[in-house]
């Protein structure tokens, strides 16, 4: 029975032997893993940029799209407006005072608060002068052609 246990010792013996002999395995370490970054998206949006209009003076013709004409600060934007005949021109009361529109011919538009505006239609050919009756100093005219 001696041999038996002897036996099985060395066969014990042998086999925690070569399990420390073996190496030992590597220690998993994982593997780093990369950082998700999130994409940077950039949007570019248009920006109006300004238009810089040189204001006319009495001797410069200037036809507006809109056919519209500015009374602020004591000036009339533009000073002169050339239109077809049949359209028509507007006045716009930008200023925080009142404005009434009086035409050479004597005519007269509606006294024009702050912020309103008024619509003349012009059917004939011609140079149709005006001036503010609140402040006579702004002047201008409409040519009609």
């Amino acid at each position: 029975m001696k041999k038996k246990i002897v036996f099985a010792i060395i066969v014990t013996a042998a086999i925690l032997a070569m399990g420390c002999t073996q190496s030992s395995p590597a220690s998993a370490t994982p593997a780093p893993t990369p950082a998700i970054t999130k994409p940077v998206v950039t949007k570019t949006i248009p920006t109006a940029q300004p238009t810089l209009i040189a204001k006319p003076t009495l001797q410069q013709t200037v036809s507006v799209n809109d056919n519209t004409i500015t009374l602020k600060k004591l000036a009339i934007d533009p000073e002169v407006l050339t239109i077809k005949a049949g359209d028509s021109a507007r006045w716009v009361n930008g200023d925080d005072s009142t404005h009434r529109i009086k035409f050479a011919d004597g005519s007269t538009s509606q006294l024009m608060s702050p912020g309103q505006s008024w619509t003349k239609v012009f059917n004939n050919p011609g140079v149709y002068d005006y001036s503010d009756m609140i402040q006579p100093s702004m002047q201008g005219s409409v040519h009609v052609v």
